[in-house]
């Protein structure tokens, strides 16, 4: 198990340096709640029921923008909940 607090912030950032960000956008929904529910979107057009959310920003982003990212996920859910 890996956990990103305790790993070296400089040996992360000359790794996220050769992280071609194409690759990393293909594995991870990134933006805002309507960025990411366009993203689903066809996924659900396609027959999607079902799908399970794991909310990485506590990964991204400081104490301080916490708030900002759950209400995000509100929005996010909303827009699921209308497809």
């Amino acid at each position: 198990h890996t956990i990103p607090h305790n790993l070296d912030p400089g040996e992360l950032r000359d790794l996220a340096a050769r992280i071609p960000t194409e690759m990393f956008a293909e594995f991870v929904m990134l933006g805002n709640a309507e960025e990411v529910a366009a993203r689903i979107q066809p996924y659900a057009d396609g027959g999607l029921e079902h799908i399970v959310l794991a909310d990485m920003s506590s990964l991204a982003c400081g104490p301080g923008d916490a708030q900002q990212a759950i209400e995000q996920l509100g929005v996010l859910i909303a827009h699921l909940r209308d497809m």
